[in-house]
């Protein structure tokens, strides 16, 4: 069963958003429907989805904003919102119909990148774990993890074919 059509725009365009392409505010409603062949409906879910989890602000009427991470110490920042377990409930369900082929798992030492993506030493040891997520209908992702070595460790090849991540670390005490 593959991701609804609102769920594989709302992660476009998160990824998007994060990547900082949406500086000055996002495609309008009608620009993101040309954009992904989809109806205003399933457009206006996904951007729903956005502005749920505090990652977008939305008037009518006007340009949809990326908002910003609350400064430290700032008092009109409203409290970020905390919908881990509503996000891991829906990863969760997700995966369901979902395949995993792990394809490689090995401990090695963090890059600049993925120490810095990680905020840790540059060498620290981690857990680079690739995987192939799939449906009936074919392959849908490739994903390449890094975990720190001690948060990974107590899971391996067989576990990381059977659960989200994001399970095993919640298991682990994160």
């Amino acid at each position: 069963m593959p991701l609804p059509k609102y769920h594989q725009i709302y992660l476009v365009l998160k990824e998007r958003l994060q990547e900082g392409d949406f500086a000055s505010g996002l495609p309008g409603e009608h620009a993101l429907m040309a954009r992904f062949g989809v109806s205003r409906v399933t457009v206006r879910k996904a951007l729903e989805l956005m502005e749920a989890e505090g990652l977008i602000t939305r008037q009518a009427g006007r340009v949809t904003l990326p908002r910003l991470p609350a400064q430290a110490g700032d008092a009109d920042a409203p409290p970020p919102k905390t919908q881990r377990s509503g996000l891991l409930d829906n990863l969760v369900s997700i995966s369901l119909g979902t395949r995993i082929k792990v394809v490689e798992v090995e401990l090695t030492k963090a890059s600049v990148q993925v120490a810095q993506a990680l905020a840790l030493p540059v060498g620290t040891q981690v857990q680079k774990a690739v995987r192939v997520r799939s449906t009936g209908y074919g392959p849908l992702s490739h994903i390449t993890t890094y975990v720190p070595a001690d948060l990974a460790s107590g899971f391996g090849r067989k576990e990381l074919a059977s659960e989200p991540i994001l399970v095993l670390l919640e298991k682990s005490g994160l």
